[in-house]
């Protein structure tokens, strides 16, 4: 039987990760600590997540690229072994009050994201690792057309990579 990777059971992880750091995250929204956490895309068209500040675990795109790790062998019916390498984007955003105090958090939330995560590579969070490896591979900012407007942010693009069987 071959196991495919459960995307959104890595992300709740990640969130899961990110909420233990208790220097970043405070759900009552102590300042300068992240308020919320969740997987997915904010779904600001409806108006149901205006809570600040935020983050969002959701995919990337492309989201996931598989090839052959190892060989297949003369009679064997079972597939080769797959390396999944796959990217989620983590999306930081905030109330612009003030663009240089704004600026300034979001450089440490950043900061505390990429630490927390390369500290816990594997996202194992106390348990069983559920990747090989991750890192981040590029960060950026909303656009430069949205700077000082009421929400600012960045995006941090993550890589992971997992073998499957």
């Amino acid at each position: 039987m071959v196991t495919e990777l459960d995307h959104n059971a890595i992300k709740t992880q990640m969130t899961d990760i990110l909420k233990g750091n208790a220097t970043l995250y405070d759900v009552t929204g102590a300042s300068g600590k992240i308020r919320q956490v969740n997987v997915g895309h904010p779904d600001n068209e409806r108006g149901l997540e205006r809570v600040y500040p935020s983050i969002y675990i959701t995919n990337a795109n492309p989201l996931e690229r598989v090839k052959q790790s190892g060989t297949l062998t003369t009679g064997s019916e079972d597939l080769p072994p797959l390396e999944h390498n796959f990217r989620y984007k983590i999306i930081v955003q905030a109330e612009a009050k003030g663009s240089r105090d704004v600026e300034e958090d979001l450089d440490d939330w950043q900061k505390i994201i990429l630490e927390t995560l390369e500290a816990d590579h594997q996202l194992k969070d106390g348990g069983s690792a559920i990747v090989n490896s991750s890192r981040p591979e590029m960060v950026e900012t909303f656009r430069v057309d949205l700077n000082g407007k009421p929400v600012q942010g960045k995006i941090i693009t993550y890589l992971l990579s997992q073998v499957t069987n």
